[in-house]
């Protein structure tokens, strides 16, 4: 008997505390069971598509009511809360989405009041390059010039080299679309030399032309006498390298052999004991320096009368001509007395003489014309015994004269 009312209080006492701390429960935390039952959250977006570069991106959310709390967190490493991550109420949070630098697609995660907010990131795609010119021709001297690159993506890594050391740039890895610029060292070779650069896997390349001199006078026709005469040398560039070899022994440089842009030299022609004619060409890559001396005239024979002075005037037909970027030839006239000896000279490498270098009386100058690979328009000249023909070559996208090349 006394067993069983034992067990009976047991089962009173049991119930009667459940029911206490149930009943404490209802009277102390009415709002928080209330809240678990009542409160609601709208968010938008529902799902962030992210660009494969990152960056940051905003989630707004409503709530049901303005004591209903919340909490956020990223299941996901490359996803941060960038914000307050609780709070209550409507609001918004700010995540940041971190570059994708894999090759594949990915999905992450953002937990929000027991709701997943869907991350999804592509690749970052293949990177193409484009170079606003291939190629460019340049002067002589020492010249810059540059290439624009326009990458696809501004994350995208490619790299600038040459194996040229007379084509200076900084060399190494560049991001993104930009501007290289280079510096070319004059050009001491007697002809055109070519050299490339790899931009961004793509090959660009570089043409310089060699250097041009012209000799004033361009001939000498002297006596029978021993004779000392100075002619002028004229480079193209300040840089330009010349350098005079004789293989006659009555000719002598008293002067320098050699020298770096415009300069003279000055020859001593030794007497002519024959009485034949003889002659020497004196040759600066396209330049020629024709040298004639009279023979010697025996003292049995009466002297021929001194011939009559010739004053020699020149006159071109035209003094200017009009080319298109493109090959192209033309040809213009001079004009001048019977006796009268001419030579045309080139001061411009992209323009050559076909025919007509020299005459005599008039005669007509034949000259072609180099393509210009570059945008800018350019001029050059041919010159005949002080009298200038200008060539203005346009550019590939400009036109109208150009300066001095």
């Amino acid at each position: 008997m006394r067993v069983n009312t034992l067990r009976c209080f047991r089962k009173w006492l049991i119930a009667t505390t459940a029911c206490t701390i149930v009943g404490i429960l209802l009277m102390v935390c009415p709002s928080a069971m209330a809240q678990t039952t009542q409160c609601t959250f709208t968010t938008l977006p529902d799902r962030i598509e992210a660009i494969h570069s990152g960056g940051a991106y905003t989630i707004s959310f409503t709530g049901s009511g303005s004591t209903c709390n919340w909490s956020a967190y990223s299941h996901d490493d490359w996803i941060t809360i960038s914000s307050a991550a609780k709070g209550a109420g409507n609001g918004s949070i700010s995540i940041t989405v971190k570059p994708n630098t894999g090759t594949t697609a990915r999905q992450g995660r953002v937990e929000f009041v027991r709701k997943y907010i869907w991350v999804s990131q592509p690749p970052q795609p293949p990177c193409t390059y484009t170079l606003d010119k291939t190629s460019q021709t340049h002067g002589p001297g020492s010249e810059q010039g540059s290439v624009k690159v326009t990458a696809s993506d501004n994350d995208c890594r490619w790299g600038v080299g040459t194996a040229h050391s007379w084509i200076q740039t900084t060399q190494g890895p560049k991001t993104g679309s930009r501007t290289i610029n280079y510096t070319l060292l004059s050009n001491p070779s007697p002809s055109n030399r070519t050299g490339t650069m790899t931009i961004a896997g793509q090959t660009f390349t570089i043409t310089q032309q060699p250097c041009t001199y012209t000799f004033n006078p361009s001939s000498l026709n002297v006596s029978h006498q021993s004779n000392t005469r100075s002619v002028q040398i004229t480079t193209s560039q300040p840089s330009c390298h010349w350098s005079v070899d004789l293989s006659v022994p009555w000719i002598d440089i008293t002067s320098e052999k050699s020298g770096t842009g415009n300069g003279t030299i000055t020859l001593r022609i030794s007497q002519n004991n024959s009485t034949a004619e003889r002659s020497f060409r004196i040759n600066i890559r396209n330049a020629h320096l024709n040298i004639q001396q009279q023979g010697h005239v025996s003292a049995q024979e009466p002297p021929p009368p001194p011939p009559k002075p010739v004053s020699c005037t020149y006159k071109l037909s035209k003094i200017s001509q009009i080319a298109g970027p493109g090959s192209s030839t033309g040809s213009f006239s001079v004009n001048s007395g019977n006796e009268c000896t001419w030579t045309a000279t080139s001061g411009t490498g992209w323009i050559s003489i076909a025919s007509g270098e020299s005459g005599k009386g008039n005669g007509t100058v034949k000259f072609a014309v180099q393509p210009n690979m570059g945008l800018a328009a350019r001029m050059g000249n041919i010159s005949v015994e002080g009298q200038t023909f200008t060539v203005n070559q346009r550019g590939r996208s400009t036109g109208g004269p150009g300066k001095p090349q």
